[in-house]
C-alpha cells in the first residue's frame, strides 16, 4: 500500500504538461579547492552516485482512474540518470553554463522514476564547476529545497 499524495502536490501532477512542467532548480557555482581540487567533479558526482535516496526522493506518483493516487518507493535507482556529469566547452563562459541550464531545466521530469536530478557541471571558466538540481515541485517547495541543498553540502 502507498501513501496518499496530498491535493496540493497533486495538483502540481494534474496541472503539469510538457510546455508548463511543475519543477523547480537551483544552480550552484563552487570555486576548486586550491589543494586537492584537480579531481573534485569525479569526487562529487561518485558521491552523490553512492548516496540511497530516502523519502521523499525515492518516490515515484501513482496516477490512476480508480481510487486515490499516491506515492510508491523505488528500490532500485539508476544513479547515472539521477546524477549526471557534463562537461562545458571551452571557454566555459556563464552564458554557456546559463544556456547549458536552460537547456536542461526545460523537459518534464520522467514521472517512472523518482522526480529529481542532479547534473554537476565542469569546465567553467576561473577553475570552477557548478551544479544545477532539479527536483518535482511535490517533492520540495523552496523553502525546504534550501535547506536540503544546505545539508547535501555538508
Amino acid at each position: 500500500m502507498g501513501i496518499a499524495i496530498p491535493m496540493l502536490d497533486l495538483m502540481f501532477f494534474l496541472t503539469e504538461d510538457q510546455d508548463n512542467p511543475r519543477h523547480v532548480g537551483a544552480v550552484l557555482i563552487f570555486e576548486r579547492p586550491a589543494r586537492g581540487g584537480a579531481d573534485i567533479v569525479r569526487r562529487v558526482v561518485s558521491a552523490y552516485r553512492r548516496a540511497r535516496p530516502v523519502p521523499p526522493f525515492n518516490r515515484v506518483p501513482v496516477l490512476i482512474r480508480a481510487g486515490l493516487p499516491e506515492w510508491r518507493e523505488v528500490r532500485d535507482f539508476d544513479m547515472r540518470w539521477h546524477v549526471q556529469q557534463v562537461t562545458l566547452p571551452p571557454p566555459g563562459s556563464d552564458a554557456q553554463l546559463h544556456e547549458l541550464v536552460a537547456q536542461l531545466h526545460a523537459p518534464m521530469l520522467e514521472r517512472d522514476r523518482p522526480g529529481w536530478q542532479v547534473f554537476v557541471i565542469d569546465g567553467l571558466e576561473r577553475n570552477r564547476f557548478a551544479l544545477f538540481i532539479k527536483v518535482h515541485h511535490a517533492l520540495v517547495d523552496g523553502e525546504s529545497g534550501i535547506e536540503l541543498v544546505h545539508r547535501s553540502l555538508s
